[in-house]
């Protein structure tokens, strides 16, 4: 408890940098220069902020008695979608962007184009209703009720799976036992596109974020490939980290606002949404919950091949390659117990 009224004090007073280096998914900001820290922020204000939404389609789901808001049970499923997101626009529009409204709120716009994956409605690729519902069908998840980060990746793999790796012309491949698998992501590069997204999953703890592997996730955010950790606090619900520096963790949190739907890309209506936090929120090492995820976006066999290499000499047993699966799982059968979140 003290882990969270700490949090929320330090993220009462506005960011102001940091006596160290901040690294931002393969960036590195010295932000005790005005200009680094003017950067720093302009780059984390640009990545796509996806919060709870009220009075969307209802839900098509046995037991979600047309739920039409995911506010107190749908942070993961937020959290998820922004990992996509990251990635998605890492690959269409590259790290050196920036959101300006004056081009990317314009018709035809490729920041438009993701956004459409994104909104809260039935037929968009990564919408809730989309998440939720297979959530349903493949694991068991019934709507309304908490999904962790192991969860929300397999959901995420069975959307690509069943059509959007040909539309968006990316595949995924989510290893929700923390066992990365050589085959499976050269199979899917073999077969054509412009790459794919690696979801590794792990529970680092019995309970807490174990200290012990700290320095091996924060080397994360050094890497080029890397597009982000899906988390939570140590008695929140789930945050979207996409930045660090030894103290801290820098995230955006799906909790603050719950908006009406987003229903179009019409720019009136974008506009009107929160779509970029203005500041970062912080969160110290120690009070990292134990379950995360990890976003990778690989573009070649070779671009693999590093990740795996700079992997392995971060911690290789943390971090497991293997050439082959060891045997076929069904799926859902890896889902490590990540439901536990206390829900807000």
């Amino acid at each position: 408890m003290f882990k969270r009224v700490w949090q929320v004090i330090k993220n009462l007073f506005p960011f102001s940098g940091s006596s160290s280096v901040i690294m931002m998914l393969g960036r590195e900001y010295q932000t005790t220069d005005e200009d680094e820290l003017a950067e720093f922020q302009e780059d984390f204000s640009s990545r796509l902020w996806l919060t709870y939404r009220h009075s969307f389609s209802p839900i098509n789901a046995s037991g979600s008695k047309g739920l039409s808001r995911d506010d107190g049970w749908g942070c993961m499923v937020r959290v998820a979608q922004m990992a996509l997101a990251q990635s998605l626009v890492a690959l269409r529009l590259g790290r050196d962007w920036r959101y300006s409204e004056e081009r990317d709120l314009s018709v035809g716009s490729v920041y438009l184009e993701i956004l459409s994956h994104f909104l809260d409605v039935p037929t968009a690729t990564f919408s809730v209703q989309s998440l939720v519902e297979l959530g349903e069908q493949v694991l068991h998840k019934q709507a309304g009720t908490w999904f962790g980060p192991s969860s929300a990746a397999l959901v995420a793999q069975e959307i690509f799976d069943k059509g959007a790796a040909d539309k968006l012309g990316v595949s995924c491949a989510t290893f929700a036992d923390g066992l990365i698998v050589r085959s499976v992501v050269l199979d899917k590069l073999k077969k054509g596109g412009e790459g794919v997204i690696v979801l590794w999953c792990r529970k680092l703890g019995p309970e807490d974020f174990n200290m012990i592997y700290k320095d091996a996730i924060q080397k994360l955010f050094a890497l080029p490939q890397f597009q982000g950790l899906a988390s939570g606090g140590p008695t929140t619900a789930a945050y979207f980290f996409v930045a660090c520096n030894d103290a801290e963790l820098f995230y955006l949190d799906p909790h603050v606002h719950t908006q009406p739907a987003l229903t179009s890309t019409e720019i009136e209506e974008v506009k009107q949404s929160y779509l970029h936090t203005p500041r970062p929120l912080r969160l110290q090492w120690n009070s990292l919950n134990a379950s995360v995820c990890g976003a990778f976006l690989v573009r070649s066999a070779e671009d693999f091949e590093k990740l795996c290499e700079d992997l392995t000499a971060t911690d290789d047993t943390l971090f497991e390659i293997l050439d082959r699966p060891l045997e076929l799982q069904a799926l859902g059968e890896a889902v490590d117990t990540d439901d536990g979140f206390t829900m807000l």
